[in-house]
């Protein structure tokens, strides 16, 4: 079932960043090929969003757990578009859970460090260009 995938592929992902606790801290990419619980999540929310079966704001976490596994493999572009299709600067957070409020909040500070990533990328390769 989706939901539970969802459940499952969030869990992961945080596993996943508490094993390479030092490699983040370095702000070394992960990648899918050799984090094989990175792999697994990615799989799950890529099926989950494929499918299109679960209620809206579960398609809205699926996004921005997307969008945080994107930018800890350094596809930062990847990662400004789960939240952009997201939309979660728009919703509400009234009454929400604190998990969502949470969510959100991730989502805030890694789209904004998503996009200096993005622009510091593009500036060297502007350089490397000359």
């Amino acid at each position: 079932d989706d939901f539970t995938n969802l459940l499952l592929a969030e869990a992961l992902l945080e596993l996943s960043l508490r094993e390479n606790v030092a490699k983040l801290k370095f702000s070394i990419p992960l990648t899918e090929s050799k984090e094989p619980k990175l792999h697994q999540a990615k799989n799950y929310l890529t099926g989950i969003l494929n499918r299109g079966k679960l209620p809206p704001h579960c398609m809205t976490e699926a996004l921005l757990i997307l969008g945080k596994l994107h930018y800890c493999e350094g596809s930062y572009r990847d990662a400004i578009s789960m939240y952009a299709r997201s939309g979660f600067e728009h919703l509400s957070l009234d009454d929400e859970p604190l998990y969502k409020m949470r969510l959100f909040a991730e989502a805030f500070v890694i789209k904004d460090v998503a996009c200096d990533g993005s622009r510091s990328m593009e500036s060297d390769a502007f350089y490397e260009y000359l």
